[in-house]
């Protein structure tokens, strides 16, 4: 009778374990804010990454304290969320700072040519972005830069609208996740040092074209040994007055002067420093 009893709990048992074992599932939409800030400014981007049928529509809060914040800017990602044919776009729902202490950002996408095409799945997918200005500058926020400036996610509009929409119909607020993360911005560059692939030296566009974490300004490791030598040097030669984008450091369009500046400048040295790489 014991035996029995084990092996008609045994299911249940192997079902339990699989389940503690089993790695979370991931929500339908993970929305999250990573901001920089310097003595005088601050600057927050949010993403999703989209682990549903494609969205056709988003709308999402940024909530701030009032007293250490003041908006300067705020816009939505228009080169991927629009209304039109991706060149001729129809203008819709600037960003809503008619609250004080919050900017609901609201975007969605209808491709004339593609009207079910909407965005996602994907990973990363830049929603807005809002710059402040501080309203007391230089102090420090100390250990929870979050607290101290008051940073949050909502959904965008309360119920009975509808925020995260796929393309099949569904509606995927219920299912969505907030987190924030925010920095010190050490080359007021708007991007923190945490989220950063060239942390000393300001590049607003991290071009990153060999994919390896660390950005082109910083990264004249052509052939990642992880040191800037002569090997490297040859490489750039190589390359000169073409347009190789792994060689166009500085991002001008092509190889020359300017990037074996760089390359000068870091000679036996190590690429980067990159608040991407370990």
């Amino acid at each position: 009778m014991r035996i029995l009893q084990i092996c008609r709990r045994l299911p249940l048992v192997l079902t339990a374990l699989l389940l503690a074992t089993s790695p979370a599932a991931a929500a339908d939409v993970e929305v999250y804010a990573e901001g920089g800030y310097t003595g005088s400014s601050a600057v927050v981007r949010i993403y999703a990454d989209v682990n549903t049928a494609p969205l056709v529509g988003f709308g999402v809060a940024l909530l701030y304290d009032g007293a250490q914040l003041a908006v300067a800017d705020a816009s939505k990602n228009a080169a991927t969320w629009y209304l039109g044919d991706g060149a001729a776009n129809y203008p819709y729902a600037d960003p809503d700072l008619s609250v004080p202490g919050e900017v609901v950002v609201i975007g969605g996408k209808l491709d004339v040519a593609d009207p079910l095409a909407g965005v996602g799945p994907a990973n990363r997918v830049l929603l807005g972005t809002v710059r402040f200005d501080r309203v007391v500058p230089d102090v420090d926020p100390g250990a929870d830069p979050v607290a101290f400036f008051g940073v949050g996610l909502d959904l965008g509009r309360a119920t009975p609208y509808d925020n995260f929409v796929g393309t099949d119909g569904a509606v995927y607020d219920p299912g969505v996740t907030f987190a924030v993360q925010l920095g010190p911005d050490g080359d007021a560059d708007t991007f923190a040092d945490f989220a950063d692939n060239c942390t000393l030296v300001a590049n607003l566009d991290q071009r990153d074209t060999d994919g390896d974490g660390y950005g082109n300004r910083c990264d004249p490791d052509f052939n990642n040994d992880g040191g800037v030598n002569f090997a490297d040097l040859a490489y750039l030669k190589s390359r000169f007055l073409s347009g190789d984008p792994d060689a166009d450091l500085n991002g001008d369009g092509g190889v020359n002067f300017g990037d074996l500046a760089i390359l000068k400048s870091m000679f036996l040295g190590p690429p980067g420093p990159s608040g991407l790489v370990p």
